[in-house]
């Protein structure tokens, strides 16, 4: 049985559309729906965002659906905590979709299988639909997954237990002493520049996520994220109306996705692969630089 999904929507109603037109396919017994409510600066956006929420209204499937509407806009990063608070106080597991990330149909039973596979692994926090080293960098293996440091959240499947105790505000952040905590590992002073100046920002209101938040909070937890060998789950959603995906060329917008093959074949050892690692870590973040001693010490002490 798929277990419960959760769709996160907002103000895009033709993205909206398409990934709830998978969810129908899926035919999930529990739906939780969050929403939040328009900008009162966005002209026009209200109509959007209840244009949005009519969409998922159309279930004709057996379906328990929980909507949780936001009165007033909360912002991304709350509005996802918050919903997924109140989704985990009800269920021990779930599958989550935000309205720009369009599924293969395989990717709701590659989360049921491994969802229960891991249930009570508590290094594995994270299964997620997305494999960019594969499908952008070439890496490929023999095994149906592997296992990873990075959480990627473009369609992904958690536990109550892993969403437990998540504090976006990162109570546990020690300053400038991450840094050096980050070099440890992540191996490169660029990774921790990088990451320490995203989550520096996060910090102090410059950027609504949650998702770099969760990403640095697995690390401080020592999890591991789970990767198809095959990419399950593209986004649809960059260009102008998104909120932090605005570049329509950038080489992540609509990678192809590609079925999942089953029975799974599944890894002997969970052990992070290293390779896909550096690759994710080279060219989807930090980029590989390396700054010379110098300027990370300037770049220190300016923070």
């Amino acid at each position: 049985m798929i277990p419960p999904v959760v769709l996160i929507i907002f103000n895009r109603p033709d993205t909206t559309a398409k990934v709830f037109a998978m969810i129908r396919q899926a035919r999930p017994s529990h739906l939780f729906v969050i929403a939040d409510a328009a900008r009162p600066s966005r002209t026009g956006e209200t109509e959007l965002c209840a244009q949005a929420r009519a969409i998922t209204e159309a279930v004709d499937w057996p379906c328990q659906v929980v909507r949780d509407y936001a009165s007033e806009n909360m912002g991304c990063q709350m509005r996802v905590c918050s919903g997924l608070n109140a989704v985990f106080a009800r269920v021990d597991r779930a599958i989550i979709l935000e309205d720009d990330c369009l599924p293969d149909p395989s990717f709701f039973p590659f989360c049921e299988e491994l969802l229960e596979r891991y249930a009570d692994v508590p290094v594995v926090t994270t299964i997620s639909g997305n494999n960019f080293a594969g499908s952008l960098g070439g890496l490929r293996s023999q095994e149906s997954y592997h296992f990873t440091r990075y959480p990627h959240i473009w369609g992904w499947a958690t536990w109550a237990r892993a969403w437990k105790g998540f504090d976006p505000s990162l109570p546990w952040w020690r300053g400038r002493r991450e840094l050096l905590t980050l070099r440890r590992q992540l191996g490169t002073l660029s990774a921790a520049m990088f990451w320490f100046s995203w989550a520096r920002n996060v910090r102090k209101g410059k950027l609504s996520s949650w998702g770099i938040p969760w990403v640095l909070t697995q690390w401080h937890r020592g999890s591991l994220a789970i990767c198809p060998e095959n990419n399950l789950v593209t986004n649809i959603g960059f260009g102008i109306a998104a909120t932090h995906t605005v570049d329509a060329a950038e080489r992540l917008a609509n990678v192809p996705t590609a079925a999942m093959v089953f029975p799974l074949v599944h890894p002997a050892t969970i052990k992070p692969s290293a390779q896909a690692q550096s690759w994710t870590e080279r060219y989807l973040y930090s980029g590989g630089r390396r700054p010379s001693f110098s300027s990370w010490r300037r770049w220190v002490l300016s923070k």
